[in-house]
């Protein structure tokens, strides 16, 4: 089952790849480690909703709630 956090993640690797960014610059960016990075965008890590809603900020993504 996907969740809403799992869309978000493919959508923060799908906007990485279409800017030709790599997880080490969103890494950089961010101050944080690649492979904390790496981590979260895998689910090998649990990142928590405000570093992926800063990770998905960085490459130009906005999170809003639907209803």
């Amino acid at each position: 089952m996907t969740t809403g956090l799992d869309a978000i993640k493919t959508a923060i690797r799908r906007e990485l790849e279409a800017d030709g960014c790599t997880q080490k610059d969103l890494a950089r960016y961010l101050g944080i480690s690649e492979k904390h990075v790496s981590g979260v965008l895998t689910g090998k890590v649990a990142g928590g909703l405000p570093l992926i809603e800063r990770m998905a900020h960085a490459v130009g993504l906005t999170i809003g709630a639907s209803r």
